[in-house]
């Protein structure tokens, strides 16, 4: 078949078109991956982190880039007008363990960029198309072909002048404080060089236009989205006139919480401090509100000299405190504006995702985040119907489960941002509460899709589970593995290989009727688990549904041989799976355990709620999204609940928006 032939076509590269593709990489779909720029992020840009996210990188184990290269922090700083200038209100934890195993943490959009390109290379992703515009998308209006390739998406190859600069702005200030242009922080690492920069040589077809024919496209082209205007789609929302300014500095400061996020509330204007890695920290600023009469502020990109007249104000928000830097890594200059749009899809054919279905300021640091979950979302999706184990009419729950997110945290911004943006002075009170939502937004704590074909209806008289909820991530847990009496985090196991994973909560096995009960649940399973295909070409003879087991015990309380094989696989040319059994305790006679683990040591029946006596099960969807709850008894219910969601591929049904 010609290479213009593919499944699907991803549309940008920035954090959620790179994410795709690394999803698909692992699960092994054929995709395109395309980007009208020459180069990935150089500087600035998205930089932020928040928990949810890096729990999806460590389940595709690129978490240790942002370990490595990313500055952490601990703290928020809420500092408010004082006798002097500003004075510190207080201090506290950004995210606990209660939210989350891991932290949050800053990382420069080019470092997240690398690290995406170089894991979906590592598992025989393609490389970035540079260069390449897309131009229109038409789609067949019949499908009834399963194998056609019904869209036809036609794109430009770039000539080199035609290319759009990466705007950089970074320099360095002179004695005079006259400024003087610099490189960027440009580093990566791995595969990457080649994916820094355009090479026109990389590219044969510069000049000419190009058909792609496709199954499915992903528009991942950013808040001036073309695919979203041909489409039609509406972005709903409103712009204000406060104009903010960003920069990205070294600084030289007495300001005490300089590598603490910090909100600087003043009469002047507000600040917010974000610490950077290599000693770089970000300001948000507030800056004088335009006068009509006067007409707009000289402080504009078109203005070299602009971060001068940002710095000033930012000097002046600091008082009593000095600040001043030598080296800037990035400055710009934006409006407050909130906008989400009233569709993500078309046709269940065409999806949106990130910046292309929903922009809002960066000052909450979720446009990178949420952008890089709705991918996460909708990969493993796609993956599965053009596999064959998923239906494809559960493609509509990509916009049913995404949209509401997006309203959601249009909301919360608009409310971030009222606050932000007063000068009348601002109830503390209200500061707190949005800083609270900014926080469980950040951790998905409060995110629930509602009940679809891949998400049960949740009964309120019967939770197995009670303190699981559908259509939530799964929290975590700590555990001890039976053969390494490691000890782990639950989360840590839902590693994002497009596996469905279900956690069978065994109770006590020390109690003879419950053991039996297990086991004949692990004969059930074992039919189940080879009834269907697993979700990724690259694992086709893997169990499409991982069954690990947990029980109520100490670990020298029982052994894998007393247990059914469905819980202690045994695998022809690997031998025995040994990290799929674990109790909820130490053996008799572990050492102590280390300071550190001193804290959650509840394990999984405490923490999600079930009877240590009757136990219970729990489904995990590829996405780390619980689908399902039930007794030890119910396998029949779960059989029934993936029939409802899985197939052979045979539903050809396009759900229209």
């Amino acid at each position: 078949m010609a290479d213009n032939h593919t499944d699907v076509v991803v549309v940008g590269a920035g954090p959620a078109g790179l994410m795709v593709s690394l999803y698909l990489s692992e699960l092994g779909v054929k995709h395109r991956i395309i980007d009208q720029l020459g180069t990935r992020a150089l500087n600035g840009r998205a930089d932020g982190f928040q928990v949810r996210t890096v729990e999806i990188w460590d389940s595709f184990d690129i978490a240790t880039r942002i370990q490595s290269h990313g500055s952490h922090f601990g703290e928020w700083a809420l500092w408010t007008p004082g006798e002097e200038g500003i004075a510190r209100t207080s201090r506290e934890a950004v995210f606990g363990e209660d939210s989350s195993r891991l932290s949050t943490a800053t990382f420069h959009q080019g470092y997240i960029e690398a690290a995406l390109i170089e894991g979906a290379q590592k598992r025989g992703g393609p490389l970035v198309e540079r260069g390449v515009k897309f131009a229109s998308v038409t789609i067949d209006p019949d499908t009834s072909n399963s194998s056609a390739y019904p869209i036809h998406l036609s794109v430009q190859h770039l000539r080199e002048d035609e290319l759009e600069k990466w705007g950089v702005n970074a320099h360095r200030k002179l004695e005079d404080g006259s400024l003087e242009p610099a490189d960027a922080d440009i580093e990566a690492f791995g595969t990457d060089p080649e994916n820094i920069r355009w090479n026109g040589n990389q590219n044969t077809k510069q000049g000419t236009i190009e058909t792609i024919h496709a199954k499915y496209v992903i528009g991942a082209d950013g808040g001036h989205s073309a695919i979203r205007r041909q489409l039609g789609f509406k972005m709903d929302g409103a712009n204000s006139d406060s104009v903010w300014g960003v920069i990205d500095i070294i600084p030289i400061t007495d300001f005490p919480d300089i590598r603490r996020l910090c909100t600087i509330l003043s009469k002047h204007g507000n600040i917010l401090v974000i610490p950077r890695e290599k000693g770089l920290i970000r300001i948000y600023v507030q800056l004088p509100d335009e006068n009509p009469t006067t007409g707009p502020s000289s402080i504009s990109l078109n203005n070299p000299n602009a971060p001068i007249e940002i710095f000033k104000t930012i000097q002046q928000i600091f008082r009593p405190y000095v600040i001043d830097y030598k080296v800037c890594d990035w400055w710009t200059v934006y409006k407050v504006g909130q906008r989400v749009s009233d569709h993500f899809s078309f046709n269940n054919q065409v999806f949106l995702i990130g910046d292309a279905v929903h922009t809002h300021t960066p000052k909450g640091g979720q446009g990178s985040n949420v952008s890089q979950q709705d991918a996460y979302n909708l990969a493993w999706k796609l993956a599965g119907v053009l596999h064959g184990q998923i239906k494809p009419s559960a493609l509509s729950t990509f916009e049913s489960e995404r949209l509401p997110i997006a309203r959601d945290l249009i909301t919360l911004d608009t409310n971030l941002s009222r606050v932000l943006s007063t000068r009348s002075g601002v109830d503390m009170k209200d500061v707190k509460d949005v800083y609270a939502r900014l926080k469980f937004f950040g951790s998905n704590v409060a995110f629930q899709y509602a009940p679809s074909s891949i998400v049960a209806t949740q009964s309120n008289n019967d939770q197995v589970a009670s303190k699981v909820i559908h259509g939530t991530r799964l929290s975590n847990a700590y555990v001890y593995n039976l053969s390494s009496s490691n000890r782990i985090a639950s989360q840590a196991l839902l590693k994002s290989t497009g596996s469905w994973y279900l956690f069978v909560l065994a109770g006590n096995l020390l109690h003879q009727p419950q053991l039996s009960l297990v086991n004949h649940t692990g004969t059930q399973l074992e039919s189940l688990s080879k009834k269907y295909p697993h979700i990724s070409a690259r694992r086709p003879q893997d169990p499409f549904l991982r069954v690990l087991l947990f029980a109520a015990n100490k670990l020298s309380d029982f052994v894998a041989k007393d247990l059914h094989s469905a819980f202690f696989p045994n695998h022809s040319n690997h031998g025995r799976d040994y990290d799929t059994i674990f109790g909820d305790q130490q053996a008799d006679g572990s050492d102590a355990l280390k300071p550190e683990y001193s804290r959650n040591l509840d394990g999984v029946h405490q923490v999600y709620g079930v009877d240590k006596e009757k136990g219970g099960m729990i489904l995990v969807r590829p996405d780390q999204i619980v689908a399902w709850t039930g007794r030890l008894s119910d396998t029949d219910n779960l059989e029934r609940f993936f029939a409802g969601v899985l197939g052979s591929g045979t539903d050809k049904s396009i759900v229209s928006t």
